[in-house]
């Protein structure tokens, strides 16, 4: 089964718009996936922007998650933004860098809880996600994630 065909395979998923503005659903549910983790954080993302992840809410729950002694392990394209990448690593994540642009973009939580954002360009404002507790097909995601990693470099810190 192909990632990008997952979407449109799933019921009853919630169906959200993100906007810039960090009052949007997407900044929300991303708070709330990351706060429920207990072992394993992983994110797929294509430029990592700083005014989400570098966001207060995202970055307190990155390290609560952390505390709670979490894998955090994040993969993104070749301009991810340098400044969240560099926060996310100070504080304990392992973070990869493709050599191009990922063309799926997911998280997975402890093996079970997603979020799939549709397909969209790197420079697309309006992105559709759905988030999904107890995804039956989660293993498709983490093998496409091991498959990125394995393409990924590590991030090197200047």
């Amino acid at each position: 089964m192909r990632i990008e065909n997952l979407v449109f395979r799933l019921v009853g998923v919630s169906r959200r718009e993100a906007k810039p503005d960090l009052g949007c659903a997407m900044y929300r549910d991303m708070v709330k996936l990351f706060r429920k983790a207990e072992s394993s954080v992983r994110i797929v993302s294509g430029g990592f922007p700083y005014r989400l992840y570098g966001s207060e809410g995202i970055v307190n729950a990155l390290k609560q998650a952390l505390d709670r002694r979490c894998t955090v392990e994040v993969i993104t394209g070749p301009e991810a933004s340098s400044r969240s990448l560099k926060l996310w690593s100070s504080h304990g994540a392992s973070v990869y860098v493709l050599s191009e642009w990922p063309s799926q973009h997911f998280a997975v939580i402890d093996g079970k809880h997603v979020r799939i954002e549709d397909p969209h360009s790197h420079d697309e404002e309006k992105r559709v996600q759905y988030v999904i507790d107890n995804f039956k097909n989660v293993g498709e995601l983490n093998r496409k994630f091991e498959e990125l990693k394995k393409q990924a470099k590590p991030l090197e810190l200047e």
